[in-house]
């Protein structure tokens, strides 16, 4: 198992409503509770190695489901980031060569405002 046992709180129960035996794995994730519940079925027989493997795998799903999410909200968030980045890149890039073009065409037409005075 990849998350460790120590990782959630188990609770064993009887449910109040079904009268089955229930096992409930709790963890957190971004400071809020999930939980993950294993119930028995009545003809089954009860065995809480199973029932407590069976709830900490729901929880470690939910988790990761959730892990997925946010790191999708991320990968969004970033993109548009990069977006807005390369916009202003390009924005520079023209702006520099723009400044560069100028600069070029200032020179040049000091050297040959410079000459025409040398001859008169």
């Amino acid at each position: 198992m990849k998350y460790p046992m120590n990782k959630y709180r188990i609770f064993e129960f009887t449910d109040k409503k079904t009268g089955r035996l229930t096992i409930k794995a709790e963890s957190t994730y971004a400071g809020k509770r999930v939980r993950g519940v294993a119930t028995c079925h009545p003809n089954d027989a009860y065995v809480p190695e199973t029932g407590t493997k069976l709830a900490v795998l729901r929880c470690a799903e939910k988790i990761a489901e959730k892990r997925v999410k946010r790191a999708q909200k991320c990968v969004n968030v970033a993109e548009r980031e990069m977006v807005e980045a390369q916009r202003k890149y390009f924005k520079m890039t023209t702006y520099l060569n723009d400044a560069k073009t100028e600069y070029g065409e200032a020179v040049e037409e000091l050297n040959e405002f410079m000459k025409e005075m040398g001859k008169n």
